[in-house]
């Protein structure tokens, strides 16, 4: 049986984009990620950077002509050069660009109304772990990301490449409080299911993903808060039958997003969860 709670009255906010603080400019690397930065054109791209050699790839071809579209300075650049400007594999390709425009605010009744998905992230800190979860996150449809300010990494260039560009099309708020903001969302009119690996936690087979829902996936190791996990509606495990113990962060919030995704069409008249 798959159970959801019980629905909640809708409120409103708005939603702006703003810069993030500190520094007014970025250096993306990867064909992935400049590609998708380039396409989503949510920055003010200032010059993308190839080393000799590299345009011959087609991948790279695409880039510079959209690049060249877009009216951007296009520069050869010694590959030794660029792997003095960024410590991540860049391909041949770097983006001089401005920072990752993150939304001030989801309009939360508006995606509730919609019947939209959202994630949170509890304080994951490995970028890795973050751009895989991103990347998914934007691949399954998901409406909007939450991210704590603090412990917890932000959408750097390594997040980006680590997503292959999807973040940049995503719409990523940070929030001093999440526990605030999920009583926010679930007054908007969702309901809050996080991701847990107790023993008496629900099935996630067994619960209801039909939005609108906020999946809130907890940091590696400690998993969620403990007042983050007080506020979710349910909290769910993925169930395992192999010798190891656990699955890492990206995996297993990976697995709830396709789960989402399987039932975001699927309606339901199973039991409600209070």
């Amino acid at each position: 049986m798959r159970t959801r709670p019980t629905e909640r009255p809708g409120g409103a906010r708005t939603e702006r984009r703003r810069r993030r603080p500190g520094g007014n400019h970025e250096l993306l690397y990867g064909r992935n990620a400049v590609r998708e930065s380039l396409l989503a054109n949510r920055r003010q791209h200032q010059r993308l950077l190839i080393s000799d050699g590299t345009e011959q790839h087609a991948r790279v071809h695409e880039i510079v002509q959209i690049a060249i579209e877009r009216g951007i300075e296009v520069k050869r650049t010694p590959r030794n050069d660029l792997d003095a400007m960024v410590s991540g594999n860049h391909q041949g390709i770097v983006l001089l660009t401005s920072a990752y425009p993150y939304a001030e605010a989801l309009n939360l009744a508006e995606l509730a109304s919609d019947r939209c998905a959202l994630l949170a992230l509890d304080g994951i800190a490995d970028p890795q772990n973050v751009g895989t979860l991103l990347r998914t996150a934007e691949i399954t449809g998901i409406g909007g990301v939450v991210l704590p300010t603090d412990r917890a990494a932000s959408i750097t260039p390594a997040v980006i490449n680590a997503s292959a560009g999807a973040v940049e099309h995503l719409n990523v708020v940070q929030e001093v409080n999440l526990t605030r903001w999920l009583i926010r969302a679930k007054d908007a009119g969702f309901w809050v299911v996080g991701l847990a690996g107790d023993d008496d936690a629900s099935s996630l087979f067994e619960v209801s993903m039909q939005p609108p829902v906020v999946i809130v996936i907890g940091s590696e190791g400690a998993g969620l808060r403990r007042l983050v996990r007080e506020t979710c509606d349910i909290v769910a495990a993925i169930p395992m039958a192999g010798k190891i113990a656990s699955l890492n962060a990206a995996v297993a919030g990976s697995i709830a997003l396709y789960e989402v995704f399987r039932d975001r069409d699927n309606e339901s008249d199973d039991a409600v969860v209070t």
